[in-house]
């Protein structure tokens, strides 16, 4: 909602103030709108994701990058893993997604070479192998509770 009012407000307040005949504030503020728009699409995106025990499998969903659901089936391998003591799980490419900081959401490929999809605001993970070839990182404690509940015994 903000993402649509503060432009408009902004657009508004330029028309006025320079009339609308004045083209580089017309374009500039065209701009300004689109991008805090698709800015405002993102942040409201990054408050939807979540994770849920769905069954004997996961839940993963992180719009507009991933909506998955990872039956227990599809995981060959769940461990914990800290990028900054395995540098190999470290994520180097964001070929999808968002990240601020530690926050990173979406699809990322990593220092190994594999691609993965992330939901983190750490380098202190829940790392899932899936049968596709990618892995899950998720920052969801306690890891041992979902690693018990995805990979029994």
């Amino acid at each position: 909602m903000l993402g649509i009012v503060v432009p408009g407000t902004a657009t508004l307040f330029l028309i006025v103030r320079h009339g609308a005949k004045n083209k580089n504030a017309l374009f500039g503020t065209a701009v300004f709108s689109i991008a805090a728009i698709a800015f405002g699409v993102f942040l409201m995106g990054s408050h939807q994701v979540n994770v849920q025990t769905c069954g004997p499998g996961l839940a993963v969903r992180c719009p507009p990058y991933a909506d998955k659901v990872i039956g227990q089936e599809d995981i060959v391998r769940a461990f914990v893993v800290d990028w900054n003591t395995n540098s190999s799980f470290r994520p180097m490419l964001r070929t999808s997604g968002t990240a601020f900081g530690d926050y990173k959401v979406g699809w990322f490929k990593l220092e190994n070479g594999y691609p993965a999809l992330l939901m983190t605001s750490s380098s202190n993970n829940l790392c899932i192998l899936t049968k596709e070839g990618y892995y899950v990182m998720l920052h969801v404690e306690p890891f041992e509770e979902l690693c018990s509940q995805l990979i029994p015994g």
